[in-house]
């Protein structure tokens, strides 16, 4: 099974098994950050040592993918750490922010999809030094913003 499909299987896991907040807030981030690091192994290959069928996959599924993770933390996670009263405010501010970094990323994942539908048809990227860039932009920022949220989250949605 390629690291795609069980990346896969684990977004399907997250909304079957149902497991409580903060445990479901850990599993959304551990899936993006296996993401993070397929992205990393695809930079480091470049320029032309890269799996071409796994890039065509990964085209394909990577929008869709997170979208379903970014969906799934906004409609269940953050509405858990919203019900705390005592914080609405703050975390409610926070929770706005979130979702904004969560349209950029998406944003961003539309043009690394076109980059990594092209590293699957060819060989060589036509600028090597871009897609490099692009896909370390795009991992780097996940990245980031799953620390933030899982250190800003993870105690308000224990008490969910």
């Amino acid at each position: 099974m390629s690291a795609l499909e069980l990346l896969a299987k684990g977004a399907r896991n997250l909304e079957v098994s149902e497991p409580d907040p903060a445990t479901a807030l850990a599993m959304v981030h551990d899936l993006q950050m296996e993401l993070c690091d397929i992205l990393e192994t695809i930079a480091d290959l470049l320029p032309d040592r890269h799996d071409r069928m796994e890039c065509a996959e990964l085209a394909q599924a990577l929008l869709p993918m997170v979208t379903k993770l970014h969906r799934f933390e906004e409609d269940v996670l953050f509405s858990c750490a919203l019900r705390r009263a005592s914080l609405a405010e703050p975390v409610s501010r926070a929770i706005s922010r979130f979702r904004g970094e969560h349209m950029e990323d998406e944003f961003r994942l539309e043009e690394l999809s076109e980059l990594l539908r092209e590293l699957g048809r060819e060989r060589q990227p036509a600028n090597p030094e871009a897609a490099g860039y692009l896909l370390r932009s795009v991992f780097e920022a996940i990245r980031r913003h799953c620390v933030y949220e899982r250190e800003y989250l993870s105690n308000l949605l224990d008490d969910c």
